[in-house]
């Protein structure tokens, strides 16, 4: 299975995806062990969606090819079966979303 992980053709959005993947199998664990209860390390609350948000600019930036959304076909799927181009800029949002909330409960106190 390496091989989808070491093609050319987007390669930075393939290994960005191992480290956001390193990121949750991190937090699964920390999690399940009973690592952030005690106070452990907490940096993969903010880090996660951190790097999250930089794989969907990275996916705007890479996927330009995808058909744009239009009146007939809005949403996930164009009629291609293809994701639109417009469902990757709306994960954007989403994406900032969770990495605004993310760094607010994280450092709410500080920010104020």
């Amino acid at each position: 299975t390496i091989h989808i992980f070491s093609g050319k053709r987007f390669r930075i959005h393939r290994l960005w995806g191992i480290v956001y993947l390193a990121c949750w199998i991190y937090a699964a664990w920390g999690h399940f062990a009973g690592h952030f209860a005690a106070g452990g390390n907490t940096a993969v609350f903010w880090v996660m969606p951190t790097v999250g948000f930089i794989q969907t600019v990275i996916a705007c930036k890479t996927f330009t090819f995808l058909p744009k959304a239009n009146d007939k076909t809005q949403g996930y799927y164009h009629e291609t079966k293809a994701m639109s181009y417009d469902f990757i800029l709306e994960n954007l949002y989403f994406a900032g979303l969770l990495l605004f909330q993310s760094v607010y409960l994280c450092w709410g106190v500080e920010l104020r």
